[in-house]
C-alpha cells in the first residue's frame, strides 16, 4: 500500500467530525488514514504505528475528550518529533502544554463546507507541509471541489511499488539546488537500488511494518531505524538479533553513517550518499 497523505488523530467520541473531515480531505485530494481504516484480523497498535509512521503529515483533533486521550496525546508527540504536525481544534478546550505553542487551525464551527476560511487554511498548510512530488507543477493554484473525489492521481498521490526513488520537495524549492540523503544498496561493485531517507526516517527489518523489508534470516523483524538529524544520517539498532554494522563497527545503540560509509544489516550492504533530486529525478 502507497503511504497516506494524512494520518488522522481523535478521541472515539469524537468519530462523526472525524469521518467528517476525513471525507472533506478526501474530497480536497488527499488520502487519508483512520482508524476506521482497520480490517479485522489487523493488529491494531501495529497498524496505527505503520501508518503513523509512513504518513506526510498528522493531523489531530483536539476536544475535551481528545486532550484526555494518551494515545492521541502519544500520535500528537509523534507527529511533533516528526515535524508532520497540524493541530486542529473542533472544539473549545484547553491544549496540553506541550502544544500550546503550536499554530492550531480552529474547526470548532466548521461544518463540512470546503468553502469555509479556517477550512482553507488548514488545506493551505497541509499543501505547504506536504510539498509537490518532482514534476507536479509547483505553480498550480488549488480549487476546492465541490463533493465529487477526483480519480486518483498516481503520480501525484501514489507510490508504485517500483518506485525506487520516492521523494518530495516544499514548494517552490530549486530541485536542482537540493540534495537528499540516499542508502544504495550494494551487490559487489554495483548499486542495485536507491532508498531515499525522508524526514519520518527508515526502518529496516525482514517484514511489515518496515519500510525497507530485506528477506534474509539474519534480520530481524524490526532491525533498525536510520533517521535525518541534524542534517546528518544516524542508525539506531532497535535490539536486533545479528546486529548492525556501521563501516564493521557495531552499533551498540545509535551511530552516525557519514557519507560514504557502508550500512550492514544482515548480508546486505547500503552505502551512504548525498544525491541531487534533479540526479534522481533522471
Amino acid at each position: 500500500m502507497s503511504a497516506p497523505d494524512i494520518f488522522l488523530s481523535y478521541s472515539r467520541e469524537d468519530r462523526a467530525v472525524a469521518q467528517r473531515v476525513s471525507q472533506g480531505l478526501e474530497r480536497e485530494g488527499f488520502s487519508v488514514w483512520w482508524d476506521a481504516e482497520l480490517h479485522s484480523g489487523e493488529t491494531f497498535d501495529e497498524m496505527i504505528e505503520h501508518n503513523l509512521r509512513r504518513s506526510k503529515a498528522v493531523i489531530v483533533l483536539w476536544s475535551p475528550r481528545s486532550v484526555g486521550s494518551r494515545w492521541v496525546r502519544a500520535e500528537a508527540t509523534q507527529g511533533d518529533r516528526r515535524k508532520k504536525l497540524l493541530p486542529a481544534v473542533i472544539e473549545s478546550c484547553e491544549l496540553p502544554i506541550a502544544f500550546e505553542l503550536h499554530h492550531t487551525s480552529d474547526l470548532s464551527k466548521w461544518d463540512g463546507n470546503l468553502s469555509n476560511p479556517d477550512w482553507l487554511g488548514l488545506v493551505t498548510d497541509i499543501r505547504r507541509l506536504i510539498g509537490f512530488k518532482v514534476g507536479e507543477d509547483a505553480g498550480a493554484t488549488h480549487t476546492p471541489l465541490s463533493g465529487h473525489r477526483p480519480a486518483p492521481d498516481m503520480a501525484a498521490h501514489e507510490a508504485r511499488p517500483d518506485d525506487q526513488t520516492q521523494f518530495f520537495t516544499e514548494v517552490g524549492a530549486p530541485i536542482e539546488e537540493s540534495e537528499v540523503h540516499v542508502l544504495e544498496l550494494a551487490d559487489g561493485d554495483q548499486r542495485v537500488r536507491k532508498h531515499v531517507v525522508g524526514p519520518l526516517g527508515l526502518k529496516i527489518g525482514r517484514a511489515a511494518p518496515s519500510d525497507l523489508i530485506l528477506s534474509d534470516p539474519r534480520v530481524s523483524r524490526t532491525h533498525c531505524l536510520v533517521e535525518i538529524k541534524n542534517d546528518e544520517l544516524e542508525v539506531s539498532d532497535l535490539n536486533s538479533t545479528n546486529g548492525t554494522y556501521v563501516d564493521n563497527e557495531r552499533v551498540e545503540k545509535t551511530m552516525r553513517i557519514p557519507v560514504g560509509s557502508e550500512l550492514r544489516v544482515g548480508k546486505s550492504r547500503l552505502i551512504h550518499e548525498l544525491r541531487s533530486r534533479a540526479d534522481l529525478q533522471a
